[in-house]
């Protein structure tokens, strides 16, 4: 199983040049993929703060991906939330990493992520090709 982080997510659900194509490919193998209910909360926070500009405005954009794409959306619970506080080894403070981090750990899930923090993170299965 994989769970998209949210840059992921963008660039495959927008076809972005940024997503490589082994990783297209990859993704496109699966039946079904994750995705962390926090994405969400960051992609309109990047809206909203015009660092990000979508062809549809932020709700119908989820709607259209959730409709299009084989997504199973992770929604933020207790066990995700009390993982995120009690991660393993030297985790730096950013809450939607922890929480991505929490729902892979906890789901047994590939991370698809082009972050360094995150593909360094040792206890954490991560995949990225350039």
């Amino acid at each position: 199983m994989i769970l998209l982080d949210t840059h992921a997510l963008i660039w495959y659900a927008n076809e972005d040049a940024e997503m490589p194509d082994s990783l297209w490919r990859r993704i496109n193998q699966e039946d079904q993929f994750l995705v962390s209910a926090i994405s969400v909360w960051e992609i309109a926070m990047l809206v909203d703060k015009n660092r990000l500009i979508l062809n549809l405005p932020v709700n119908e954009w989820i709607e259209t991906a959730a409709n299009h794409f084989p997504i199973v959306w992770i929604d933020l619970n207790i066990d995700i939330c009390l993982k995120s506080t009690q991660l393993p080894g030297d985790f730096h403070k950013d809450p939607a990493d922890r929480f991505i981090v929490s729902t892979c750990i906890l789901n047994g899930a590939k991370l698809i992520t082009r972050d360094k923090k995150l593909l360094t993170y040792p206890y954490l299965e991560t995949e990225w090709s350039s």
